[in-house]
């Protein structure tokens, strides 16, 4: 199966026939994202995760004085606002009573082959490749809030897609103000942004790009 879960070490491995993708249920139940590159045959890379104690970075209210366990430095694999992180997260909310904290934690997950379908929205179909998913269920106790991160891996095609599943399970009303598919951390990475650019008749011209120190977007205003 081209995903796994080692219990012991809390670690998700998911692998394609020429990449490796993992995360790890950090300590407080955070999910963290700790490796995505070429195959490493399934070692832990959750060793390259670095305490890092920077200043105004608050920590985890269970870390209580354990410095640099901040959700501000750390790879958090589906990152939310007003929880610590003050980097651009993927999901605002505004609850019932003005509140804009989400704080998400690890809950359960579900490991199953083959792929299933996304209502109203549009996604890679699995016709006729092998594909394995994994569901992470994360919840916030304060707001009863879910969010599901499903991970389809398509191993012959080296392609990993995502998308997430948000639930109000309360009775009070929730305001979605922003909600990503995916935020992923490449920390002390060189790389390269790819994208396609293009007008009428001149649709899909690659463009290449290196990442800096700023905030690039793609889209159209159109």
């Amino acid at each position: 199966m081209a995903v796994r879960f080692d219990k012991s070490r809390k670690v998700f491995f998911l692998a394609t026939a020429h990449s490796e993708y993992q995360m790890k249920i950090h300590e407080c139940g955070m999910l963290v994202h700790t490796y995505y590159g070429s195959p490493v045959g399934g070692t832990d890379m959750s060793y390259l995760l670095k305490k890092v104690d920077r200043g105004f970075s608050g920590n985890t209210y269970e870390s209580a004085d354990d410095r640099g366990l901040s959700p501000d430095t750390l790879p958090l694999e589906y990152s939310t606002y007003g929880a610590g992180d003050y980097r651009i997260s993927a999901l605002s909310v505004i609850a019932d009573n003005g509140g804009r904290t989400a704080d998400l934690r690890y809950v359960s997950h579900t490991l199953r082959e083959g792929r299933e379908a996304l209502t109203g929205l549009p996604y890679v179909r699995q016709e006729d490749d092998k594909v394995s998913s994994l569901d992470i269920k994360l919840h916030d106790e304060v707001l009863k809030l879910d969010v599901d991160l499903i991970y389809n891996v398509f191993e012959d095609k080296d392609v990993i897609t995502r998308s997430a599943v948000i639930t109000n399970t309360s009775d009070k009303s929730i305001v979605i103000t922003k909600a990503a598919s995916a935020c992923i951390d490449f920390p002390n990475a060189r790389m390269d942004l790819i994208h396609f650019h293009g007008r009428h008749a001149m649709e899909r011209q690659a463009e290449r790009t290196e990442l800096t120190h700023d905030i690039h977007t793609v889209g159209s205003g159109r």
